[in-house]
């Protein structure tokens, strides 16, 4: 629409034509969409109904349900779902005997009216119409992506094998056959939330970044490449719930900036072999590349200004995430000639010190980044400190407990090597602990070290992974004089198939209370 609005102006004596009601009523639809495109955005309406939710029927076939719920389509039009739609996925229909179908397909809403209540004058046959129009919202499954006009409930990757459709087991990486949730948008607040797919490029950079820092964490031990880790973790967590509108979405990632610049000043602190690597052209790179991200943001980071109209507000955001993504490379460039700059061979690895799960055990010194049990090496790639706000919002720790059975509280006591720590944690009696590990190498066997308060344990705890059983976690023991140990679980790497796992400790019955403080994550190397 290229000119103003119209508003209907009635007056005295005036004769309204059936032209001039209808222009009265579009009048207000016009403004009503352009108030939900400006201020909301296009997307899924949270919280309403059951929010419009994909999900695989059970017993699982080919089959899924959506779920009564809102959304907002591209062009303002306000969508409802009353009741469950059940959807087939047939994919013989997609493809051909000689070529089966391979690749998503799309599960769309899209705005759809239609007239009803059709009248007829009894005096003048000439005098008819409909006098109302019908708005509903119409579900369907596409192959062919996602229209201009229509809202993504979620896709379904199909590969020929694939027998049946389910919920995925790890979310932020679907499967083929399971219902792919990331790339549906939500509407949000004046400002509007970022796009989908620029929510999965974030992902995917930030999820590089923390990887990255983490070989100059192991690899070289810089211990100063831990400062902007969990503020990835948290930014990560924070984009993923899709709550942030985009000033909200540039100070998450103006705080990752802002770790990743004092990291720099303080490694820059070190001397030798560390200073050839500050006056590379590889460094210089990465420097001039967050300093440009860290502009950008900064531009867009308090809203639009005054100056600023909606669009190029926009393409103000889309430019600033691009600066942020444009990091990664240089950061990926500048670690592999780490190896060249510090003059280490590129086959001379690291170190790895043989311990034992006794002397782990016993151990009141924080554990080693990297260690060999019986020969075989494994590094940490992620710790949780329990009553921790940030460390348990990054892991996405929670509790399913009643209220009288859990109790919280710091510990003052000491290791069988005679190190005094002071701790806080929590004791259970009955229920499950949940939480979600960050950083994990698909594939690879994993040891989990916790710390406990070791007095009158009988412990014994059920193990999931992704809901699927791994084993049960016994600890025993007491001891009133050295009361801190560190016990181990050992996990095959069979049970890991994405880069963040859910777990889950479900307290066996029979089982005396148990308690836990803090976690490390350890993978074979």
């Amino acid at each position: 629409m290229n000119e103003n609005f119209k508003r209907l102006h009635l007056f005295n004596g005036m004769l309204a034509t059936e032209e001039d009601w209808n222009a009265g009523i579009g009048y207000h639809h016009e403004k009503a969409r352009l108030h939900n495109r400006m201020f909301h955005g296009s997307g899924v309406v949270p919280h309403f109904r059951e929010g419009l939710a994909v999900r695989a029927l059970q017993p699982p076939g080919l089959k899924v349900v959506v779920n009564p719920g809102m959304a907002i389509d591209p062009v303002g039009n306000e969508l409802f779902l009353w009741d469950p739609v059940l959807l087939s996925v047939n994919p013989e229909e997609y493809g051909t005997s000689a070529k089966p179908f391979s690749g998503n397909v799309f599960v769309c809403l899209s705005y759809e009216e239609r007239p009803d209540d059709f009248a007829v004058s009894e005096t003048d046959s000439r005098i008819h119409g409909h006098r109302r129009i019908i708005e509903s919202a119409r579900v369907r499954i596409s192959t062919e992506g996602v229209g201009p006009e229509d809202v993504e409930l979620g896709r379904i990757y199909i590969v020929p094998d694939v027998r049946q459709i389910s919920d995925a087991p790890n979310p932020a990486a679907p499967r083929p056959g399971e219902i792919d949730l990331r790339f549906v948008p939500y509407v949000g607040q004046a400002g509007g939330r970022i796009s989908s797919v620029a929510q999965q490029l974030l992902l995917t950079a930030l999820e590089r970044r923390y990887a990255l820092l983490g070989t100059w964490l192991i690899e070289y031990e810089v211990s100063e490449a831990h400062i902007p880790r969990p503020s990835i973790i948290s930014a990560r967590a924070l984009i993923r719930s899709g709550q942030l509108d985009r000033p909200g979405v540039a100070g998450v990632l103006l705080g990752v900036i802002g770790l990743e610049d004092e990291m720099c000043t303080l490694i820059k602190q070190k001397k030798g072999e560390w200073e050839r690597v500050w006056v590379s052209k590889e460094f210089k790179a990465y420097k001039e590349a967050w300093e440009r991200a860290q502009k950008a943001l900064a531009t867009v980071e308090l809203g639009p200004t005054p100056a600023m109209d909606s669009a190029q507000y926009t393409r103000e955001v889309d430019r600033a995430l691009e600066r942020f993504r444009d990091v990664t490379p240089p950061l990926e460039r500048l670690t592999e000639q780490l190896p060249h700059l510090l003059e280490r061979g590129a086959a001379s690895g690291p170190t790895y010190e043989e311990v034992t799960d006794s002397s782990l055990k016993s151990m009141g010194t924080e554990p080693p980044q990297r260690f060999a049990i019986d020969g075989k090496p494994f590094v940490l790639v992620d710790m949780l400190e329990v009553t921790s706000p940030a460390s348990e919002e990054a892991h996405l720790f929670r509790l399913e407990v009643g209220p009288n059975d859990v109790v919280q509280g710091t510990t003052p006591a000491t290791y069988p090597d005679g190190n005094r720590v002071t701790d806080s944690g929590l004791s259970y009696r009955r229920g499950s602990v949940y939480f979600q590990v960050n950083g994990v190498k698909p594939g690879r066997d994993m040891l989990v070290l916790r710390r406990v308060e070791f007095r009158e344990l009988q412990v014994e705890e059920e193990v999931r992974v992704d809901d699927q059983p791994v084993g049960v976690w016994r600890i025993e023991g007491d001891d009133r004089e050295n009361q801190w140990r560190n016990v181990m679980f050992h996990i095959d790497g069979e049970f890991l198939v994405g880069p963040r796992p859910r777990f889950r400790l479900r307290l066996m019955e029979g089982s005396s209370p148990s308690n836990i403080y803090r976690f490390w994550f350890y993978q074979a190397a």
